[in-house]
């Protein structure tokens, strides 16, 4: 994987952080050199609960998403 093309956190502002939630608002680097100054990240320290849809073919929808935070692309579930 080339992690040139993944978005990079540049800086880092805490904004709350607990023990079940946390919020901060990073400086990121996108691959093409645009920089978003407040990009607002919450993170759950705990595990969490989704519900999948599966179609009449049994199929799932999924978007590939790059994820500076784990510095790899991600599949998931939209949101």
């Amino acid at each position: 994987m080339d992690y040139g093309e993944l978005p990079e956190r540049l800086d880092r502002n805490v904004i709350y952080e607990s023990d079940y939630v946390c919020l901060y608002a990073d400086k990121v680097k996108l691959s093409n050199g645009y920089i978003i100054e407040k990009y607002h990240q919450i993170h759950y320290p705990h595990e969490a609960v989704s519900i999948v849809v599966f179609n009449e073919n049994d199929e799932v929808l999924l978007i590939q998403s790059k994820r500076y935070t784990v510095m790899r692309l991600e599949w998931e579930i939209p949101a």
